[in-house]
């Protein structure tokens, strides 16, 4: 019949494991946390993709927003919501000054929003808000204020040039002459093919040339667009497929169609795919609200991610997103889409590595925190040791030994 070990080498043994479980966990903490932080910094984490809930989350952001251009004292809440219409209206900003009109509940609040909501009675459109809001605007303001109440229905916008203006502008550049590279790049690239319908990302590039113009780009955008269109169309390669389409002259019927040709020939399938991602972005953002606004909103992107809150800002709150964008510092209003968490496997399992790694070094912490206190408890009541059982030798050379010191 085996006998069980002694407490004294259980013990041991525990704090053995204790010590190997703390080791391993504080070994693997840092690389779960490497993990858990690169994947919550992930360009994909969130999902900006304009879907109901992520909508209504954004406009309630914006309409926060938008109120902190409310006065603090109740009584200037009117005067300030004219002087913020008649600033942008003094500007030639029609859809600043419309969003800021739309944004009338937030900035007037009180008796003023009360009286609107009563005005408006069934009316649930923009057009309805803003024929309501009329008798609270200031009577000088208000002949201009008119022309914000009907939004112009938008058509096909290009200020890119079409295809016969690209090639005459090719003929340019192959000779030497002084040309906007990118932009006759931007232009070429994004043509649309013969009798198709106007596309997002024709729209969007026309805003990009509204933004470069109007210097809203961000340096940072600025330098990663143009990096992207030099790359998708290489000067050397787009020169030689221009030389080879207009080598014969006269047997090309449409010099047009020619250099558009030469375009599609001369760019890149994959880095041009992911251009035209970001110009699609751009151009819903224009369709929402407007080119001129979504070129402004363009005063706050960087990048790629940005170009999707772009697209959710302008998709959600439409002017008011133009208007509070322009108003604010570069980059605030981005933080007001508000996306939703991509189903994120990786994300998942790096949270539940730090998990484990903290989880282990608690455990282990607390077992060698109760051994220790359990050892300090066992040695306050051990009795004291008995006193050594000694031979008869032993004993006659203790008593003697004293006598050969003293001598």
């Amino acid at each position: 019949m085996s006998r069980a070990p002694p407490p004294r080498r259980r013990r041991a043994a525990g704090s053995i494991i204790a010590a190997l479980v703390f080791n391993a966990a504080a070994l693997m903490a840092p690389f779960a946390g490497a993990g858990f932080v690169r994947s919550l910094s992930s360009a994909d984490l969130i999902d900006y993709a304009p879907t109901p809930p992520a909508i209504k989350n954004t406009r309630a952001a914006l309409s926060a927003e938008a109120a902190r251009f409310a006065p603090r004292g109740t009584e200037n809440r009117r005067q300030e919501w004219n002087n913020l219409i008649a600033r942008e209206l003094g500007e030639g900003d029609m859809e600043a000054a419309r969003g800021f009109a739309l944004s009338a509940f937030q900035i007037l609040g009180g008796s003023d929003a009360s009286r609107l909501r009563r005005a408006m009675g069934t009316g649930t459109d923009d057009e309805a808000m803003l024929t309501a809001a009329l008798p609270l605007v200031d009577t000088g303001l208000r002949q201009r204020f008119r022309a914000l109440i009907v939004r112009n229905p938008r058509g096909s916008f290009d200020v890119l040039g079409d295809a016969r203006e690209t090639a005459a502008t090719a003929d340019r550049w192959r000779n030497g002459e002084q040309v906007d590279v990118f932009l006759f790049k931007l232009g070429g690239l994004t043509l649309p093919a013969p009798d198709a319908p106007p596309d997002d990302v024709r729209l969007g590039a026309s805003v990009i040339k509204i933004a470069k113009n109007s210097a809203h780009l961000t340096p940072q955008f600025a330098a990663r667009i143009e990096a992207a269109v030099a790359a998708v169309a290489p000067d050397g390669r787009l020169e030689s497929e221009l030389a080879a389409a207009f080598q014969n002259r006269a047997a090309i019927v449409d010099e047009g169609e020619a250099a558009a040709l030469a375009f599609r020939r001369a760019r890149d399938p994959g880095l041009y795919a992911a251009l035209a991602t970001d110009l699609a972005h751009i151009g819903a953002a224009a369709r929402a609200a407007s080119p001129a606004g979504a070129a402004s909103l363009l005063a706050h992107v960087r990048d790629s991610r940005d170009l999707r809150r772009l697209e959710l800002l302008a998709v959600a709150g439409g002017e008011r997103a133009v208007a509070v964008g322009k108003r604010s510092p570069e980059g605030l209003v981005m933080k007001s889409a508000r996306g939703q968490l991509r189903n994120n496997p990786q994300l998942f399992a790096d949270a539940l590595s730090v998990a484990l790694a903290l989880l282990g070094m608690l455990i282990a912490t607390h077992l060698a925190v109760l051994a220790a206190l359990r050892r300090e408890w066992e040695g306050a009541e051990a009795p004291a040791p008995a006193p050594p059982i000694l031979s008869k030798a032993e004993a006659q050379r203790r008593v003697r030994a004293p006598e050969h010191m003293g001598a």
